[in-house]
């Protein structure tokens, strides 16, 4: 018998062969739910006329592809030709600019620079030692004549425009007008490609300001420096830019059409080597459905045969059921699928509420990682493993399991399933654990026994040797504690030496050790020291918390304390020696007046 998910007992073997029917009239159903839609992708495969689709796709991106290719290499040509035209324009203002800061030059006057009738300044024309006429150049004058010769050497039209122009041959041609009203309306530049005669022009436009030394010719005309007092045109030929897109437009034509080949090849070679595979499985489908008709007689005498096993199993469950030791079976991924009555009684989890679940949940954290470790190691190679466990119970409380788990395997020789059978030895463990506090520490105080300082003395000195640092060993006597023991009687001096062990462990750290050698006698192990001086401050602590009195039924005592300490090591290189050392030096404080400590090999 198994149980279902909400923990019913469901029947196996000869019901399960009464339900195949059922399962394999539900597959019809969902096969031919599944079939419509794959049909339908089958249809798609088949029928080479549907493969126009991807193709169609295809086209589409490629073609996106080609418009934006060409569209950027138009835009490189504008982008090149709208830059040459920056740069005749920005030389040409340099050149206004430097002939206003030497306020105009003077040439000799000929017929190609005749005075300018524009030019309305003192001092316009001077005659030079030798009689000639000189006649100043201003920086529009000179704009004119400078744009003159670029555009007699190099073709390009260059103007000089205002929407108030001095001189009438300024006048703004009528995309020059359109242009000085996109730079007062705070335009930085104006540029377009225009038709002109059935040919393309790259017309381009920069505003000239006002700037400090154009003042002294434009400021009686009533402009501020930053006032755009004109602008600056430059027109010329686009086609040489247009004929230079030719080669780079053909090659991305020639690229595009090479990738939407290959895609198209690619296409239909997939699609078809898919058809011929879709071909293939339809007929290793035909065979497979024969394989299953054979398959389920074969089928329904392999359920026979799992009748005769299963109940095998539920004689060695009844077995399991009864058996004195908790017994624990889980799968090879760790989940739990048996336990019997002893587990439930044992961690009060019933069975329900563990089936399915990872044997973790019994985990306390308090059972060595190391313990898994070496239990998981045995397990992955087929071999038994013994240990013990510190687990949790249902209610919190923790216990102790002696395990022997081992692994079971199937037929094929493989691990099918793991089997813990578990004792519980809390009480065990506790008498132990009782019979080992007893051995290593002291039933009056509760301190650590001589047995358990010496050993606490060798690890510490061992660790010491490691990191280079000291390590001090305290020897305490109290003075005057054998008054109290018989004015007061035993009982009272219990009660003393107890108060005495819980003052001296609150003033050293967790880290340090305190122990009771026996009668009024103390020892302190104090670990990391760098210097003795440390060493002093830990002594003067403890003398003056044990200097403190002690109320007894009513009554204030006072006792103090002899110390000796000896620091390894400087004083020995063994904890024997260094408690010897310490006791001497002990002995030396009580010669010296008593509350006090000295140092080993100090004298007295």
């Amino acid at each position: 018998m198994a149980r279902g998910p909400a923990g019913k007992r469901r029947k196996t073997g000869v019901s399960s062969a009464v339900q195949l029917p059922h399962v394999t009239c539900h597959s019809c159903r969902g096969n031919m739910t599944e079939g419509g839609r794959s049909g339908r992708r089958r249809d798609f495969f088949r029928h080479r006329h549907y493969w126009l689709i991807p193709l169609a796709i295809w086209t589409l991106v490629v073609a996106a592809s080609l418009l934006w290719n060409v569209q950027t290499v138009q835009r490189h040509s504008e982008d090149t030709a709208l830059q040459q035209a920056r740069f005749i324009s920005q030389m040409i203002e340099t050149f206004r600019l430097w002939n206003a800061r030497h306020g105009g030059v003077y040439v000799f006057a000929d017929e190609d620079t005749p005075p300018n009738p524009y030019l309305d300044v003192p001092l316009r024309d001077l005659h030079g030692p030798d009689g000639r006429l000189l006649t100043m150049v201003n920086p529009a004058y000179m704009t004119r004549q400078v744009t003159e010769l670029i555009d007699d050497e190099a073709g390009f039209s260059v103007r000089l425009t205002s929407r108030q122009p001095l001189n009438p041959v300024n006048e703004p041609l009528p995309w020059e007008q359109r242009a000085l009203e996109w730079a007062h309306g705070g335009a930085p530049e104006y540029h377009a490609i225009e038709s002109v005669d059935g040919r393309e022009e790259i017309r381009y436009m920069r505003p000239l300001r006002v700037k400090q030394a154009c003042m002294q010719c434009h400021a009686h005309q009533g402009y501020d420096v930053g006032d755009i007092r004109g602008a600056l045109t430059v027109a010329f030929d686009y086609e040489p830019f247009r004929a230079a897109q030719a080669n780079p437009m053909g090659h991305v034509v020639a690229v595009h059409l090479v990738v939407w080949l290959l895609l198209a090849l690619l296409t239909v070679f997939g699609l078809h080597r898919y058809r011929g595979q879709l071909l293939l499985v339809e007929q290793i489908r035909d065979r497979q459905e024969a394989t299953i008709e054979e398959r389920t007689a074969a089928l329904r005498e392999e359920i026979r045969e799992r009748q005769q096993r299963e109940t095998e199993l539920r004689t060695l469950r009844r077995a399991l059921q009864h058996s004195p030791a908790s017994v624990v079976v889980t799968d090879t991924d760790s989940r739990i699928v048996f336990v019997n009555r002893k587990f439930t009684e044992v961690t009060g989890y019933r069975e329900d509420e563990v089936v399915g679940q990872n044997p973790r949940i019994m985990q306390s954290g308090r059972t060595p990682p190391e313990t898994y470790e070496r239990m998981y190691a045995a397990l992955s190679a087929g071999h038994e493993w013994r240990g013990e466990f510190l687990n949790r119970k249902k209610s919190g409380e923790l216990f102790w399991e002696e395990a022997s788990v081992s692994p079971v395997s199937d037929a094929s020789g493989g691990i099918s399933h793991y089997v813990a059978v578990k004792e519980d030895i809390t009480d065990r463990k506790h008498r132990d654990g009782e019979i080992w506090r007893m051995a290593h520490y002291d039933s009056l105080t509760g301190l650590a026994n001589r047995t358990l300082f010496h050993e606490r003395l060798d690890k510490g000195i061992d660790r010491a040797r490691q990191s280079g640092e000291s390590l001090a060993v305290f020897y305490i006597d109290l003075d005057g504690f054998k008054p109290i023991n018989d004015t007061f009687g035993h009982d009272t001096g219990d009660v003393v030496l107890r108060e005495v062990a819980r003052r001296l462990q609150e003033a050293i750290r967790d880290s340090d050790m305190a122990a009771r050698l026996g009668g009024d006698e103390f020892a302190l192990i104090v670990a990391g020291l760098t210097r003795s001086e440390n060493a002093d401050r830990v002594a003067q602590k403890i003398l003056e918390c044990l200097r403190q009195p002690y109320s007894l039924d009513g009554h204030e005592v006072h006792i103090s304390a002899s110390i000796g300490i000896a620091l390894y090591p400087r004083d020995g290189e063994y904890g024997s020696d260094l408690l010897q050392k310490a006791d001497e030096a002990m002995y030396r404080s009580k010669y010296s007046g008593k509350d006090c400590y000295r140092h080993a090999g100090e004298d007295g």
